[in-house]
C-alpha cells in the first residue's frame, strides 16, 4: 500500500498492490507489483481527522507549519462542536419525517422504516450518567493522544534543532 502524505490538490491517496512472480518454466525470475482497485472509505472520526490533515498541513511554508504546531484543545473542540451540531441536524430530520409518515403527511418507507430501526438497534441502551460517564473517558483519552503528538512533535523539533535527530539511540 502507498500512501501519498503530500496531500497534493487537497486529495488523500491510496493505492494498493499485489506482488506475482514473473518465472520462466520453474525459474523465478523477478517478483511485479500490480496495482489493484482501492477505495479509501471513512468513518466519520477518520474523516474529521483526514479533514484537518488536509486544512492543517497541506502549505509546507513556515507559517503554516508554526499555526499547526500550535492548534490548542479549542480547535478540537469547535470541531467536536460541529460534528456534534450535524448530529442534532441528521437525527432532526429522521424525527421530522417519522413525524410526518405518523400524522399520515407522508407515504412511509419501509426500507427507510428498516434503516432507522436497525440504526437505533445498534445505539447501546445506557443510562444518561453511564453515557456521559463513557463519552467524558472518551474526550480525555482524545485530548491525551492529541497532548503526546504534541509533546513528540516538541520533542523532534528540539532534537533536529540541536542536531541529534540523525543520531542513535542506545
Amino acid at each position: 500500500m502507498v500512501v501519498d502524505t503530500t496531500l497534493k490538490d487537497n486529495k488523500f491517496s491510496v493505492q494498493a498492490y499485489t506482488s506475482r512472480t514473473l518465472a520462466l518454466g520453474d525459474k523465478v525470475l523477478a517478483t511485479e507489483f500490480v496495482e489493484i482497485p482501492c477505495d479509501t472509505i471513512f468513518g466519520d472520526i477518520e474523516r474529521v481527522g483526514a479533514d484537518l490533515m488536509l486544512t492543517g498541513f497541506n502549505d509546507p511554508g513556515p507559517e503554516s507549519k508554526k499555526e499547526t504546531a500550535n492548534k490548542s484543545f479549542s480547535d478540537e473542540a469547535e470541531t467536536l462542536a460541529a460534528s456534534m451540531g450535524r448530529l442534532v441536524d441528521l437525527v432532526a430530520r429522521a424525527s421530522e419525517y417519522v413525524d410526518s409518515v405518523l400524522a399520515g403527511k407522508v407515504a412511509g418507507d419501509p426500507a427507510i422504516g428498516r434503516y432507522l430501526a436497525d440504526t437505533l438497534a445498534l445505539v447501546p441502551h445506557l443510562a444518561r450518567s453511564d453515557f456521559e460517564r463513557l463519552f467524558n473517558g472518551s474526550v480525555q483519552d482524545a485530548m491525551m493522544v492529541t497532548f503526546l503528538s504534541d509533546l513528540l512533535r516538541a520533542h523532534v523539533a528540539l532534537a533536529e534543532r540541536l542536531g541529534t535527530a540523525a543520531l542513535p539511540i542506545v
